[in-house]
């Protein structure tokens, strides 16, 4: 997969409490594609608008040669948010050379950069080969200074166009309980919730929330992802 320069809008309305956002893609030959649109249940949606414009992002693989690359960001994204996932930072700190260069095991990773090149997030896929028509969306992690500019929505359609290249029929993942945000950017992505797991019982880990987002539907755009 080639690596997507991205350049976004924002839209937000003038005229109303809420807001209406939109985030468009440029499509190079001087018009506008839609990636996201979501829209808040109250208010004038047909408020004018201010443009806010955002920096291009490039989402891309990650090579094995980057290895250095993927651990830092890793290990910066379970130092950072060390609920959101089931590993920890104490058991993969110590992970080799060869094992950063090889992992995900049977998949890839994607990273978002800014317009400086600067690292903005994290995402990981991987299918199992006994079950190919299955994608697994792993390792989601934005920096904090970048939240809130639709860069977790860009790594997830990266991983959705990844799955649907592979013949997936889905893309699976797993929320940690009480993780609102990420829920909800799951949701508005086109998952929907497949399990609910009790402490001591789990998709792969207790207290977690197994979601779905079944890509032969219309609907199913992809996700914004935590795990392992």
């Amino acid at each position: 997969m080639a690596s997507r320069v991205i350049t976004r809008l924002t839209c937000l309305t003038l005229m109303s409490v809420s807001m209406a956002g939109y985030i468009v893609r440029y499509d190079g030959q001087g018009g506008w594609e839609l990636e996201t649109r979501r829209f808040s249940t109250e208010g004038d949606h047909g408020a004018l608008c201010q443009l806010i414009h955002h920096p291009p992002t490039t989402i891309r693989l990650l090579g094995a040669a980057e290895w250095q690359l993927k651990r830092d960001l890793r290990l910066a994204a379970l130092q950072d948010s060390p609920r959101a996932f089931a590993s920890s930072y104490d058991l993969e700190v110590h992970r080799s050379a060869e094992g950063w260069r090889n992992w995900p095991r049977d998949g890839v990773y994607f990273a978002a950069f800014d317009d400086l090149q600067a690292a903005l997030g994290i995402a990981g896929s991987w299918m199992r080969a006994s079950q190919p028509d299955v994608t697994h969306l792993i390792s989601m992690w934005v920096a904090p200074d970048a939240r809130g500019a639709g860069i977790a929505g860009l790594l997830t359609t990266a991983v959705v166009e990844w799955a649907l290249e592979r013949k997936a029929a889905r893309v699976e993942l797993e929320v940690a309980a009480g993780n609102d945000a990420a829920m909800r950017a799951y949701m508005r992505s086109g998952f929907i919730i497949t399990k609910r797991v009790d402490a001591g019982r789990g998709c792969a880990r207790t207290g977690a929330i197994c979601l779905a987002s079944y890509l032969t539907r219309p609907h199913a755009l992809g996700a914004t992802g935590t795990s392992p």
